[in-house]
This record gives C-alpha cells, structure tokens and sequence, in this order.
C-alpha cells in the first residue's frame, strides 16, 4: 500500500467573484471542455469506480477552487492553462490567472496534533443515522459525531489504497450539537473543526455532499 499521495489544488483567479454553485461550474467544464480528461471525473461516469470523488470543485470566498486527488491529479494539472474563460450563458468570467498548489505528504500520520476547520458546513447526518442521532443524549450525540469524523477519515484511507496508523487520534470541535438542515434532503450539518494527527489535503471534502462542495477542510 502506498504511504503517501500528491494532491492539488487548482484556484482559478476570474475577473468578478463567483457567485454559482459547484454543480454549475461542473456543468461548465463538461460542456466546454468535453475532450479534457477531467470531464469523465465531474459527470458522473466514474460514480461507481470511485466511492470518492477525485475531482471536487469548490466555492470558497467567490473563488473557484478544483481539487484532484490519485487519479484526479493529471487531470486537473492538464487542464489549468487551457481555462481561459468561463461562459455561463447569463454572465462569462475571464480567468486573469491559475494558482496551482501541489503537496506530496499527505494522508500520512504525524506526531503532531493538527486542527482542521471546516470552511463549509460539514453533512454528517443523514435519512439513516439522523433519527438515533436525536434520539440521543448530548454525551451520546458528540462521542457519535467524534467517531464519525475519524470514520470519515480511515474512508478516504481505504479508498485511496493508504495506510494509515491504526491508532488515529480525532477530537471533534463544534460548538453546537443541533444539526442545521440543508437543502430538500433535510440532512443535518455542522460548523466547526477537528484535531486528528493525520496529514489531509486542503479543501478536500467529508461526510456526505462532497460533491456539492460541502465539508471542505483547511488546516
């Protein structure tokens, strides 16, 4: 198994702030750019090859953010020079300039105590754990959300052929254990952060709704 994994990180620098959704800026990749590599990674052709997506596109600060992880990666290096614009039928922005931002140590265990705040709303409950989830006492309710968090984590492990340490240390920081609901599906959010010793990319997602760009990390 491998012990560490290069990811990167595209941020596209338009004219004016982006104000669309991931799925919009996806829908914009696919049809403009329908011979790159990266279209097969964003329309769902790879559904059921990966369980975790390897290209996620964020929104972050009105700033369009591409994040390609494994098999992700060469695609979305392949594409940052050819995007010089972005048509969306009502409004087109022009890319002035690309930031592409590499690392080559992560997903692996550290020493050190590192704390991840979510930039947005993390989706960790959903139609089949929400009603235990309220069900439950406070104690209860925030040792479930910690031991999902680092299940979130040795997910991504296994899915991306990595070996992590066996004893992974997580502690879950939110200030609130009421789940703000999102969208039509109702699932139950949280804002916050984490602490775990394990080296993660930025800006890739957790939990449920990554493709939509929920449950983004920074450290």
């Amino acid at each position: 198994m491998e012990t560490s994994i290069k990811s990167v990180v595209l941020k596209l620098n338009t004219d004016k702030p982006v104000r669309k959704t991931p799925y919009q800026v996806k829908g914009v990749f696919i049809r403009h750019f329908k011979n790159e590599l990266i279209v097969p990674m964003l329309n769902g052709s790879n559904r059921y090859k990966f369980l975790y997506p390897r290209v996620q596109v964020k929104i972050l600060n009105e700033q369009i953010y591409i994040i390609g992880l494994k098999e992700g990666l060469i695609p979305v290096i392949s594409i940052a020079e050819k995007v010089k614009k972005l048509d969306f039928g009502n409004i087109t922005f022009d890319v002035q300039s690309f930031e592409l931002l590499e690392s080559k140590n992560d997903f692996i265990s550290t020493k050190q105590v590192i704390t991840y705040s979510f930039l947005t709303p993390w989706i960790a409950l959903n139609h089949m754990n929400q009603g235990m989830y309220n069900k439950s006492n406070r104690t209860e309710q925030r040792l479930f959300l910690n031991k999902l968090i680092g299940q979130n984590i040795v997910f991504l492990a296994n899915e991306l052929n990595l070996s992590l340490e066996k004893n992974i240390y997580t502690k879950l920081e939110i200030s609130e254990l009421s789940p703000k609901k999102v969208d039509e599906k109702n699932w139950g959010s949280f804002e916050g952060g984490f602490k775990t010793n394990c080296i993660l990319p930025n800006y890739i997602g957790l939990g449920n709704g990554i493709t939509r760009g929920f449950g983004s990390i920074y450290f």
